[in-house]
């Protein structure tokens, strides 16, 4: 069962490989809004003349206990990071749920699959390498992907060898690419970057990531480009 904790910041370690991806003006724009968070409940607190000890991070990060005494991060190491160098507690309030080690690295990987800034690279050797020994439906319930996007990744894995792994099959270890299927597109604005990501996603239909919106996109503007030369 899942319970909430305060625990001290120095008790909570990140996992081995955290598919996340974050930039430093990113990390700096996060310390921002705990700071500007944490500000507000402050002042909303000392409004309603409540005590200011309760104060902790908005959103708190998943934690699973270890047999050490400290607490593995599954979902928030970012959050932590910036918490950390705030300096605005010696604690942080957690989500604690104690889960099997292979479950926080899958569970990882669905969190920030979810917020659409995953390293791929990173992504693909965890499912490589968790699909050793975690049946391949379970692992991809838990880490919320895709068939399609589970046998795209283990296909990179061995594109050097003639023996295409299907779904479930032993991956064969060999050298990633550098970056595998990373397609950057700068934007003037935030509010341009959100709207080519809903429009992706209407693309995308039902279940389907960005890439496959845009593979959409970009099929329909070729069967327009055929038709025209006709």
């Amino acid at each position: 069962m899942s319970h909430i904790m305060d625990i001290d910041v120095g008790l909570l370690v990140p996992g081995v490989r955290n598919p996340n991806k974050m930039s430093d003006a990113d990390f700096v724009a996060l310390k921002a809004g705990v700071l500007a968070a944490h500000k507000e409940s402050k002042r909303a607190a000392i409004e309603r003349g409540e005590s200011l000890d309760d104060l902790t991070i908005l959103q708190p990060p998943l934690v699973s206990p270890n047999d050490d005494g400290t607490f593995e991060i599954v979902d928030g190491e970012h959050r932590w990071r910036a918490w950390k160098a705030c300096g605005l507690s010696s604690t942080i309030r957690c989500v604690v749920q104690p889960m099997s080690p292979e479950a926080r690295r899958a569970f990882r990987m669905g969190f920030n699959k979810n917020r659409g800034d995953i390293d791929l690279t990173v992504a693909r050797d965890e499912l490589a390498d968790l699909s050793k020994t975690v049946d391949v439906e379970a692992l991809l319930a838990m880490s919320g992907v895709s068939v399609d996007e589970y046998n795209a990744l283990m296909a990179s894995l061995n594109a050097a060898s003639t023996d295409d792994t299907p779904l479930g099959g032993a991956p064969v270890e060999e050298a990633p690419p550098d970056k595998p299927f990373v397609l950057e597109v700068p934007f003037r604005t935030k509010e341009e970057k959100a709207k080519c990501q809903r429009a992706l996603k209407r693309a995308a239909g039902a279940g389907g990531t960005l890439g496959t919106g845009l593979l959409n996109v970009l099929g329909e503007l070729e069967m327009e480009a055929e038709n025209d030369d006709i």
